[in-house]
């Protein structure tokens, strides 16, 4: 109530201004002092930067925002889209959630954005890559990617789809100068540092570019219809198909293992149920 009036009274100048940048800092100084959990904490950040927006007209928002931004998000957080947040976690893994902050309105979407890193700074913090190339190519030059060929079957055309490989970076303190030191598209040594583990999803669409992680066992060797569903489904949303169409031709198309139907293991079961 009490910024709302000051709102009110004061015209946009310096005045104005150093009331909006106390407001901020008032809202650390709430987090600081009730020691509020990180969901509270983005909540906060996701508040002030709509009161940002819609009544103090970016009023010194530019100047407290990193200030805000490190004290309420904390270090190495990342803005994402809503409507990314599921395909990131399934391409990166769970252990990223931590470091998504995903703005529930276009208005805090739109004043955090100059100010965070997005996603593609997220991929390239997680991820190695392989210089681009067509898929038709990549799966030529990879062999031994077993699941490549399946992805070429569903591409429209494999000679002119740009994809590129990945695979997660070696984890904190994980020696990351000898990963430094490997060829591009070569397999880690036995003796190498772990790395940061592949999502369940095999591939990502983004603005430029396919890409395909060769740490997933899915493209390594798929095994099962699990494996197949993960890299049907994937390269599909990836390539841009529309959820309803996936998930119709998911339903009502041939089993997801095809003629891999009579390798299954006892137990396992097609995209349709049957043994």
């Amino acid at each position: 109530m009490e910024l709302t009036e000051g709102r009110d009274a004061l015209k946009v100048g310096p005045a104005f201004t150093a009331a909006a940048t106390a407001f901020y800092r008032r809202l650390i100084q709430i987090a600081a002092e009730s020691g509020e959990g990180r969901r509270a904490r983005d909540r906060l950040a996701e508040m002030a930067a709509q009161i940002s927006a819609l009544m103090l007209q970016s009023a010194g928002w530019d100047e407290v925002a990193l200030e805000l931004a490190g004290a309420l998000l904390g270090p190495g957080r990342c803005m994402v889209n809503p409507e990314r947040r599921e395909a990131l976690l399934g391409f990166l893994g769970p252990s990223v959630a931590d470091r998504l902050f995903v703005p529930e309105s276009f208005w805090a979407e739109r004043e955090w954005q100059p100010h965070l890193p997005g996603e593609r700074e997220l991929l390239e913090d997680e991820l190695e890559f392989d210089p681009p190339e067509t898929l038709a190519a990549l799966t030529r030059r990879r062999g031994d990617l077993a699941g490549l060929p399946l992805l070429v079957a569903r591409a429209v055309s494999p000679h002119t789809t740009m994809v590129t490989l990945c695979r997660g970076r070696p984890q904190a303190g994980g020696g990351a100068s000898a990963a430094a030191r490997r060829a591009p598209g070569a397999l880690p040594s036995p003796g190498a540092p772990p790395r940061r583990p592949a999502g369940p999803l095999p591939c990502l669409g983004t603005r430029r570019l396919l890409l395909i992680r060769d740490d997933s066992a899915a493209v390594r060797w798929p095994a099962g219809w699990c494996d197949r569903y993960a890299l049907r489904a994937a390269f599909d949303r990836a390539s841009g198909v529309r959820e309803a169409d996936l998930e119709r031709d998911l339903i009502v198309g041939e089993p997801v293992d095809g003629a891999a139907c009579a390798a299954l293991r006892p137990g396992e079961r097609t995209s349709g149920g049957d043994p």
